[in-house]
């Protein structure tokens, strides 16, 4: 059962609605969709004189387009308190949303920084390897130039001080 229907002032309410309705509708009568089309202009030549036939014999007819052109001339209505608070209750609260946006935002930017570092690390690892790779084949072809009859001695010793001059430069 609809929750509006659980009041016992609604479905008194309805039911006044639903007798008045039934009272209204004569063999007759229009529809309420015809109705509510001659009281928009929306009807033709032909359609809005049998309406105007209609309404000179028909009292209860003539009231609900009279009552229905009193409603439109009074303009918007305010809704019931009651259903704006229902309304507000379905929409999700704005501030909480905001701080999900937020915290979704910032886990992003951190998960970036670290995809970054990380790419970084294995990059400047890779060169660092390159530039040994580069430097033990230089030490060779020097060795080489210079008649060394052991080559990877003289690569060995090379990087040896090498290292030893990267550690003393980083103290």
């Amino acid at each position: 059962m609809n929750a509006s229907h659980d009041n016992p002032g609604d479905r008194k309410l309805w039911r006044r609605f639903a007798a008045a309705g039934a009272a209204k509708a004569g063999r007759d009568c229009p529809t309420a969709a015809d109705l509510a089309a001659y009281v928009e202009a929306r009807c033709d030549d032909a359609g809005r004189d049998r309406m105007e036939a209609h309404l000179a014999a028909c009292p209860r007819c003539l009231g609900a387009v009279r009552e229905a052109r009193a409603l439109l001339a009074a303009g918007p209505m305010l809704a019931p308190v009651r259903l704006v608070a229902r309304a507000k209750a379905l929409v999700p609260d704005s501030a909480a949303a905001a701080r999900w946006r937020w915290a979704i935002r910032w886990a992003a930017t951190a998960a970036a920084a670290i995809v970054i570092g990380l790419a970084g690390f294995f990059a400047g690892e890779s060169t660092y390897q390159t530039r040994r790779t580069t430097e033990a084949a230089v030490a060779r072809t020097i060795a080489f130039d210079l008649g060394e009859l052991d080559g990877d001695a003289v690569v060995e010793e090379y990087l040896l001080e090498t290292e030893l001059a990267e550690e003393g430069g980083a103290q």
